[in-house]
């Protein structure tokens, strides 16, 4: 006679079919979730060997490689030339526009509609030669050099084990860290990258010269205004950015797209400063008066604002805003440390000296 299956025993097996078919990410949740639950039940029973299998199998996040590291470094070459070490870099892969139609018996039928790259994301500091300021010059310069650039992978003697080649580069974004004058700790530039097409190229064993990178400093941070001069109680810069989003423009069904430079946005600049330090009420008065006469319709008065920022290494990146003007201001100090925030729009920014 055969054994009778007990509620128990269909339910354990009526548990394991509803988890299979979901998605192995969302299933993977699911399990982690019941297996956290009181008690030592069925439904445990069930999930803990379908969660050993799931959770080892889950697609996880690709982390950035990271220099330094105990494997090697990651080099960066611009025109040809190697501009020096990056601290981080992610991203660079292929991916595809997936498109469902129905197929016969309304089942959904799956197929690649467009393929394209992933952009490249680095984090880098400033000692990374002319070729690198020249792709900066030249963005915010609106001129958009189309230079040649490599990454390279090294061991840790210096030999290239892989690389990858990115071919009609375009500077998409410059991200500028937020610096705080109170602060030494390591502050990074980040670049986003979009390319026509990305290679992957086999290791040479040749020997790079890669210096390593050079971090900014937050602590030297200095703000100069127009009419106003030398801000010297600035507690902190916010983050900054300037992009050039990437068009893609389509030809045929299953070509990769090409790339060209899209209308340029210059991030606001944002400042804090100090009510107590020395010079700290004239510099405040002297912002309040500009923000006054903007609220009673004086909105010409727009002004030049320099902000610069040394590395580890004693270079020195700064920035001009032109044509900058009032965009936001408290009218009173905040009651956490006596300071006052200002947020300023610009039309153009320009790379004084690096």
């Amino acid at each position: 006679m055969a054994k009778r299956r007990s509620w128990k025993d269909e339910r354990e097996r009526s548990t394991e079919r509803g988890l299979a078919r979901l998605d192995p990410a969302t299933r993977a949740g699911v399990l982690e979730a019941l297996q956290g639950s009181a008690g030592n039940n069925a439904l445990q029973r069930a999930v803990g060997p379908q969660l050993q299998r799931d959770t080892a199998t889950v697609d996880k996040p690709a982390k950035p490689l990271t220099h330094p590291s105990a494997a090697g470094k990651l080099a960066l070459s611009i025109g040809g030339k190697v501009a020096g070490c990056v601290r981080i870099f992610s991203g660079g892969g292929v991916r595809s526009q997936v498109v469902e139609t129905a197929g016969p018996g309304g089942q959904i039928e799956k197929h690649v509609s467009v393929m394209e790259y992933e952009p490249v994301v680095l984090e880098v500091g400033l000692g990374l030669g002319a070729g690198f300021f020249d792709l900066l010059r030249n963005a915010f310069d609106y001129k958009y050099s189309r230079v040649p650039i490599a990454l390279h992978y090294l061991d840790s003697s210096g030999q290239e084990r892989s690389r990858l080649e990115l071919a009609e580069p375009l500077l998409t974004k410059l991200e500028l860290p937020e610096l705080s004058a109170s602060t030494t700790s390591p502050a990074w530039l980040r670049l986003t990258v979009e390319a026509e097409s990305i290679k992957s190229i086999a290791a040479s064993g040749a020997k790079v010269d890669a210096k390593a990178p050079d971090p900014l400093d937050p602590s030297t941070v200095e703000v100069e205004v127009d009419k106003i001069g030398r801000l010297s109680n600035v507690t902190s810069v916010g983050r900054w950015s300037f992009e050039t989003p990437a068009v893609k423009d389509q030809i045929g069904t299953h070509q990769l797209p090409s790339l060209r430079p899209g209308a340029p946005k210059i991030g606001n600049i944002k400042l804090a400063l100090s009510e107590t330090g020395k010079g700290a009420t004239s510099e405040v008065a002297a912002l309040d008066e500009w923000v006054q006469a903007v609220l009673k319709g004086d909105t010409t008065d727009e002004r030049t604002i320099t902000l610069s920022v040394s590395s580890k290494g004693g270079r020195k990146l700064k920035l001009e805003f032109l044509r900058a003007g009032i965009a936001r201001a408290d009218l009173i100090s905040l009651a956490e440390g006596r300071r006052r925030q200002y947020e300023f729009y610009a039309d153009r920014v320009r790379l004084a000296s690096a």
